[in-house]
């Protein structure tokens, strides 16, 4: 078994394990299609993607001026059928949040998971 299907593998055990701790969220992404001329706007397209989340709060020594007491903190698996920017929004439980911050963890030269700061 070659470095990639073990940690494949592993990451499967690891998502089976906290499985109970994933809750769902939607992704929305905004993309802009055209621009009017008459009106001055942009049209653009909306693209809501359910994902699985682990929801916490900001531990207390994390908080500072870029960390607020009301920000959440998301951990989501990479998935390659979607990419999260800084520009998407994140609903969960029918609050939408911005992202303010998307931290990676890599294992060897390959993202696993996200880390996302909302407020």
């Amino acid at each position: 078994m070659n470095l990639t299907a073990a940690l494949n593998t592993s990451v499967g055990r690891v998502r089976q394990a906290i499985s109970s701790l994933l809750s769902p969220a939607t992704l929305i992404k905004t993309t802009a299609k055209t621009y009017d001329v008459l009106t001055g706007r942009k049209n653009s397209i909306v693209t809501q993607t359910t994902i699985n989340v682990v929801v916490e709060a900001f531990d207390v020594s994390e908080l500072n001026s870029s960390v607020l007491y009301s920000d959440l903190k998301i951990t989501i698996f990479k998935d390659p059928s979607f990419e999260i920017t800084l520009d998407d929004k994140i609903m969960i439980g029918g609050v939408t949040y911005s992202i303010v911050k998307i931290t990676p963890a890599y294992v060897g030269g390959d993202v696993l998971t996200y880390t996302i700061q909302l407020r």
